[in-house]
């Protein structure tokens, strides 16, 4: 192979693979700051607010997100989706106000790749996770009484907010509808007491939920992609709130844009979340995906990082 040939490969191979991480002893896990990888300091930011150390994790002596050991783990046996490493280096703008943002290029690419992660672990492989007796009657009572408008303890007379009924079905047949104000409110009163009386370690406090595994790994239930976006797009703009970028200065001749909104938009359109032309060349089309879900709650456990 010639000479030019061979500095043709070499700068090839340089500009389509990001700085690699250090792998460390396993037994560590890097669960702790001191163990893991510089490259993974923005994935450590992150990680301590999505997968922060329970009561249990400080007893075992892990101090830091367990998170970050788990996606080295992955990393490091080829279980986490990278494929669009190319188009994320080719993309010379988004690497430009990543810098300008003040971020290392490097760990934010590993940051990016744990978001995504991280994402699908809620968003495609979500654990729909049973609610408890004590739950759902807590749901019930709390419904009532957030709907109750009035109430005269005199007269018995309850109107509410918004017309209000309980309906019971059995086997689709045997149907009971209540629509009596005072009964409703009643209802919900006994709930309320009874649940109070309900202790942690009873059976009425807990709940069990089936868990799918396919080739030993977790089968979740999969969001509509909007979700994934919604829940992609907050976990970044966590971050930035975490470790805010610096303000930089738009430089004439430049194509960089100063948004974080840009830039998280960029992203969804490089990683493959969306093939919307739109994301890669608009911030309406992102702005529009997040108004549905300015007070959702997205009611599952992540089944990868578990």
């Amino acid at each position: 192979m010639g000479f030019l040939a061979l500095l043709f490969l070499c700068s090839k191979k340089n500009y389509l693979s990001m700085q690699e991480l250090i792998k460390g002893d396993e037994a560590v896990y890097y669960y702790s700051p001191e163990d893991y990888d510089p490259l993974l300091d923005y994935v450590g930011i992150i990680a301590e607010e999505y997968y922060p150390p329970t009561p249990i994790d400080y007893e075992s002596g892990y101090v830091f997100s367990k998170g970050i050991g788990i996606f080295a783990d992955r990393y490091f046996k080829n279980n986490i989706d990278k494929s669009f490493e190319e188009k994320f280096l080719a993309n010379k703008n988004v690497q430009k106000t990543i810098a300008a943002f003040g971020y290392d290029v490097d760990k934010f690419w590993y940051l990016l790749l744990f978001v995504y992660d991280f994402s699908c672990g809620m968003c495609v492989n979500g654990i729909v996770l049973n609610k408890s007796p004590k739950e759902h009657l807590k749901k019930l009572s709390n419904a009532i009484f957030e709907n109750l408008e009035t109430y005269d303890g005199n007269t018995n007379k309850v109107s509410f907010k918004s017309s209000t009924k309980i309906v019971l079905k059995i086997n689709k047949k045997q149907k009971i509808s209540i629509e009596d104000p005072i009964t409703i409110l009643h209802l919900a009163e006994i709930c309320h007491i009874e649940v109070d009386k309900i202790k942690a370690d009873s059976l009425l406090s807990q709940s069990i939920t089936e868990i799918n595994l396919k080739n030993e790994k977790i089968v979740g239930q999969p969001s509509i992609n909007s979700v994934h976006i919604w829940y992609f797009t907050n976990m970044f703009l966590k971050f930035f709130d975490l470790m805010p970028p610096i303000k930089g200065r738009h430089k004439k001749g430049t194509v960089i844009y100063y948004d974080k909104h840009y830039l998280i938009s960029k992203l969804i359109y490089i990683i493959g979340l969306s093939r919307n032309e739109n994301f890669d060349n608009s911030l309406k089309t992102l702005k529009g995906y997040l108004k549905p879900f300015k007070d959702f709650n997205l009611d599952v456990a992540n089944g990868i990082y578990y």
